[in-house]
């Protein structure tokens, strides 16, 4: 009932600022609208999967006099998220505590970022809240933290100031190991959908045999190539996983892309990374695991897609009724895969359950209800 009333909410916001055009209370209702999600976020109680992983961490993690004889080594987790675990933990011992700050870091910089770079801030938020919300605050905690860094660091790569840029790359590195494809950001930016890009793209399909003994001889750093060979194991998509993935993050992107050109309006905002994705989106075809770094896209996807949407519904030349129904199309195309990811069945891990149940039904910090089925069904699916 909690995320209906959201829901319901957000879409009001949509309908009265986006589309009416209504501009007073915009900046208050923006507001309360990241104060309701960062409350739910960080006073959220074992809701999620990896949630439960950092909970338990949580406990054995150094207060910061500790840190001076911690052995980071020997740790899995990167060292900068240990010493942000440490000082929260040194200021309140409760992971209560530690998960509201990391709910105000994020999600501060996710909706700072939507409003400074779109008029339509309350669809992207919208979509936002019906996407990765759950999925940055509840499960990749430590990752969510090195992609809210990259939006802060945007405009120095846009600019290319490329010592700032690779000094937020640098922290978000010791943040979460995935950043480290941003170090290769700024090659990528220089490529287009030329000889050299589609060289580029055939090389890496082609190599990608040989990725494993690269990483074996040691061109990696000790933590990153024990996660990057785990990835290389796992089994990798079978054909209608590598179509599926091909249609939505290739084909999808591009017709989306042309369409807004074609018809809308010449799309110009964060085209110095639509290379990249295309690239690291055929990248995730071949290596299960390097879908992550996909995650690095996702608030620019967002905004773009409420650039989209409202583009359409907009345009005064055709009918409201067309309007209507363009992006009721473009829509099911966006929402059609995510509730198909969201109802997959998890029986098998524990009965009755689907995949959604790691975040529904809600619980929090006040009453500290717990199911259990959670654990199992995100236990089960990471093959644990």
């Amino acid at each position: 009932m909690l995320y209906l009333i959201i829901f319901i909410l957000l879409l009001y916001l949509v309908l009265k600022y986006d589309i009416i055009g209504i501009e007073k209370n915009k900046n208050i209702s923006y507001y309360i609208a990241l104060f309701v999600l960062t409350l739910i976020a960080g006073l959220r109680y074992k809701v999620g999967g990896d949630t439960l992983t950092y909970f338990e961490d949580f406990i054995n993690t150094p207060y910061l006099y500790q840190l001076f004889s911690f052995d980071f080594e020997e740790h899995s987790f990167e060292p900068f998220w240990i010493i942000f675990q440490s000082i929260c933990k040194s200021l309140i011992n409760d992971f209560a505590f530690f998960q509201l700050i990391h709910a105000i870091f994020v999600n501060t910089i996710i909706f700072w970022f939507i409003k400074k770079n779109t008029a339509h801030c309350f669809t992207a938020i919208f979509l936002y809240f019906c996407w990765p919300f759950f999925y940055f605050n509840m499960e990749i905690m430590r990752e969510s933290i090195a992609i809210a860094l990259f939006l802060i660091g945007y405009d120095s790569f846009k600019n290319k100031k490329w010592i700032l840029f690779y000094s937020i790359a640098t922290i978000s590195f010791l943040f979460h190991s995935s950043a480290l494809v941003l170090f290769l950001f700024p090659f990528l930016k220089a490529l287009r959908f030329n000889f050299f890009g589609f060289l580029l793209i055939a090389l890496t399909i082609t190599l990608s045999s040989y990725y494993k003994n690269l990483i074996e001889v040691g061109f990696f750093f000790t933590r990153i190539s024990s996660k990057l060979i785990t990835y290389l194991n796992t089994e990798g998509l079978n054909i209608n996983g590598i179509i599926m993935g091909f249609l939505l993050n290739i084909c999808l992107p591009i017709f989306f892309i042309w369409f807004h050109q074609k018809f809308i309006l010449k799309y110009q905002k964060f085209k110095d990374l639509f290379f990249a994705f295309i690239f690291l989106s055929f990248l995730s075809l071949i290596i299960q695991g390097s879908y992550r770094f996909l995650n690095y896209f996702t608030v620019f996807v967002i905004i773009f897609l409420a650039d989209f949407l409202m583009g359409i519904l907009k345009k005064k030349k055709e009918s409201i009724l067309i309007r209507i129904v363009f992006v009721s199309f473009f829509g099911s195309l966006i929402v059609i895969p995510k509730i198909h990811d969201l109802t997959l069945d998890t029986s098998k891990y524990s009965a009755k359950t689907r995949k959604y149940n790691i975040w529904y039904p809600y619980s929090s910090i006040i009453y500290k209800e717990e199911y259990y089925y959670r654990s199992r069904i995100y236990e089960g699916s990471m093959g644990y």
